[in-house]
């Protein structure tokens, strides 16, 4: 009798303890409906670790908000009609002549904050490459640089830089061979021969350089405060829900600021379980710079233009006012510097 009693006793336990799961699960779940979702077009760059570190800390839950990344094309101009669509609320994405045609032409989509800049007082974190084979112990000229095959995106910051580059020799892109290779292609083809230079930032930069490529030029010298990443918002923020996209920012800067604290053990592991990098590569790379307020610069973006139009990809240069919506990453800076200076 006592043995049943005693069996019934812990079969009592194990039933609460079942039900207070559940309920918690229930909670669980009840709480996540409640959150605002926002979609996000995924990037692998290190530049997007700022919003992955921001969802992996609850910095984006905090502003009642759940993440969902959602796969996009080749190229983030790809992933600009769905956002004009509304099919997705933020774009990671690169300054290109298509993001600023797309935005001069009418598009209901602005450049936000910064997402990674070129800091002249950093390390070096994008550069053009070229083939160690070909260019390692080699003087460089125009004579050796005339003809190559060069894996860049021409209407991109990649081939903004690579322009300013070749300008030294006296070269334009029009005296080499453009290709456009997709990142985790660009390796095996300087290995095999098949391109001689590409522009790129980490982390395949570091794999290049990793494999015996040398860095010809870095970003630092060429392009130095441009922003060569941004985020982006579509008209559900920009027009619809306003209030949202203020708490995704600051959220999104939250993330920023504990980025900023640089190769930290936790930063470490997130990113790298995030973005499936071996930690060991991770803690060698140089990450890129974002500004903590998100600011961008106008005059690099300006001067950005003046390049395209030369070239012939713009027809005019447009005022940042019709470029940039400044108004969530300041106020939400604010909001977040008043928040540390209340605890």
């Amino acid at each position: 009798m006592k043995e049943m009693r005693i069996r019934i006793s812990n079969m009592r336990v194990v039933t609460a303890a079942l039900a207070i799961a559940l309920l918690g699960c229930d909670h669980d779940s009840a709480t996540e409906r409640k959150l605002d979702l926002v979609r996000v077009a995924r990037s692998t760059f290190l530049t997007n670790a700022p919003i992955l570190i921001a969802d992996e800390e609850g910095y984006f839950a905090r502003e009642g908000i759940r993440i969902e990344y959602m796969e996009i094309p080749l190229n983030s101009v790809q992933a600009l009609p769905p956002l004009q669509r509304g099919d997705v609320d933020v774009v990671a994405a690169t300054t290109s002549i298509g993001l600023l045609n797309g935005v001069a032409s009418g598009a209901a989509f602005r450049i936000v904050a910064d997402r990674g800049y070129v800091d002249p007082t950093s390390c070096e974190a994008s550069g053009v490459i070229g083939r160690g084979s070909l260019f390692k112990g080699k003087t460089i000229d125009a004579a050796l640089l005339r003809g190559r095959t060069v894996s860049t995106n021409p209407v991109g910051h990649t081939g903004y830089m690579l322009s300013r580059y070749l300008e030294h020799y006296g070269l334009t892109l029009k005296d080499v061979k453009i290709v456009r290779l997709a990142p985790n292609v660009e390796l095996q083809a300087m290995h095999s021969g098949g391109i001689d230079m590409v522009t790129r930032n980490d982390p395949y930069m570091h794999a290049l350089l990793k494999d015996g490529d040398t860095l010809l030029a870095g970003a630092k010298m060429l392009v130095p405060n441009t922003n060569a990443a941004v985020l982006v918002y579509g008209p559900d923020f920009l027009v619809k829900n306003r209030e949202l996209g203020l708490r995704f920012m600051k959220g999104y800067l939250r993330g920023v600021r504990q980025y900023n604290l640089g190769h930290t053990p936790r930063n470490l592991d997130v990113i790298s379980r995030r973005l499936g990098i071996a930690p060991a590569d991770l803690s060698e790379m140089c990450w890129p710079s974002t500004r903590p307020d998100g600011a961008i610069d106008d005059n690099t973006l300006a001067d950005y233009q003046r390049w395209a139009v030369t070239t012939g990809q713009l027809k005019e240069v447009a005022s940042a006012s019709k470029l940039i919506d400044t108004t969530f990453a300041s106020q939400a800076s604010r909001l977040l510097d008043s928040e540390t200076r209340a605890r």
